[in-house]
């Protein structure tokens, strides 16, 4: 903040998965989800955390509070109107005097909520405010020794849920069977909270909804999961395809392509590199192995407390990864005949700059 020029700092977050700013600055969580818009109740699902160089930390959670463990919290607000509190916080301790307060988390709360704020503050015209994201955001992308350990273990919970969901494939099982014996397994190897078990069938695009269904599968066709959970609050996330029963030449050929593509990417990120460095390495990778590179769709993305966290490893994305940055690779290769398999894994950028892959089940089962 004071190399920022700042004197406060209002951070914002949202239950539950965009709850990484202030859980990372304090080990809160929320606990009520987002509302519907209400005169009376007004940040229903969304805190806010007030810090300043010279007064105390307030959080300022909306009306229900789940104190859990706190660290370096002096005070805690907790009211039926979120943007008026923090207003109101704000105002007493402006006093009239310019200032600048710096915003992190302004793409998570509502505009409507950041424009109340703001228009409850108007009557002190001297004060500025600066979005200040990136005050956090490389912070958090620099794992400690700690968070990697506790990854390392998601990742692995991760794993024996993919395998217990390749264990459970066989032709006439339903999707939500195949994502119930995922979701039974991580739970049984200690996850949080697993929140998506995103199953696969025949030409079904790397994203879809709903993510399963209970339609029973064909013998034959390429299926899978995109798995997605929380260990003692960080994230995991690892996609792996595979058949119902033995695949033919065509889909042995694009799910041994794919897993090379995700592997030979993940070896050639380094520190420093941006998301679209890494999107143009991936696409040279996959020349390298016969994919045409129309037919690579290079993704990625750093994990942590949140499940998508910077740096967005996409084309024209500006932001480095960092030494102890924990990262998901997931290239894709593009298919007429089966659509969109990616093949996902976790990764961790090295102080020395190698890369770990941490994700150590199958690529491809067959």
């Amino acid at each position: 903040m004071k190399e920022r020029e700042m004197d406060f700092l209002v951070v914002f977050s949202s239950y539950p998965e965009r709850e990484g700013h202030i859980e990372y600055l304090t080990g809160y969580h929320s606990a009520f989800p987002p509302s519907q818009y209400d005169e009376r109740y007004r940040g229903l699902g969304y805190s806010a955390l007030l810090l300043s160089r010279t007064s105390r930390v307030v959080l300022f959670p909306c009306l229900l509070f789940a104190s859990g463990t706190l660290v370096g919290v002096d005070k805690v607000m907790a009211s039926e109107n979120l943007p008026l509190s923090v207003a109101n916080s704000l105002s007493n301790l402006l006093n009239g005097n310019k200032r600048r307060i710096g915003l992190v988390g302004t793409d998570v709360i509502p505009s409507l909520y950041l424009e109340e704020l703001k228009a409850k503050l108007s009557r002190n015209a001297r004060q500025r405010f600066v979005v200040a994201d990136s005050l956090l955001v490389g912070e958090r992308m620099t794992k400690s020794s700690a968070e990697l350990s506790i990854l390392r273990r998601g990742s692995k919970i991760a794993d024996i849920g993919i395998e217990a969901a390749a264990a459970a494939t066989k032709e006439g099982v339903r999707e939500s069977e195949i994502a119930l014996a995922a979701m039974t397994a991580c739970y049984n190897e200690g996850a949080d909270y697993v929140a998506r078990t995103r199953i696969y069938g025949n030409k079904v695009s790397s994203v879809r909804w709903p993510i399963m269904t209970n339609r029973r599968l064909k013998g034959g066709e390429i299926t899978g999961i995109d798995l997605v959970g929380w260990y003692e609050e960080y994230g995991f996330d690892v996609m792996r395809r595979w058949t119902v029963g033995s695949p033919n030449e065509e889909q042995r050929d694009l799910l041994g392509k794919a897993a090379a593509l995700t592997e030979l990417t993940a070896k050639r990120i380094r520190p420093g590199m941006t998301g679209d460095e890494v999107c143009k390495a991936s696409v040279n990778a996959a020349a390298e192995i016969g994919i045409p590179r129309s037919s690579a769709t290079p993704f990625g993305h750093a994990i942590g407390l949140e499940i998508v966290e910077e740096p967005i490893l996409l084309p024209r994305a500006t932001t480095p990864l960092r030494e102890s940055a924990f990262v998901c690779i997931e290239p894709g290769v593009e298919s007429e005949s089966f659509g969109s398999v990616h093949i996902e894994d976790e990764v961790v950028i090295q102080r020395d700059g190698s890369v770990e892959i941490v994700s150590k089940c199958p690529r491809v089962f067959v």
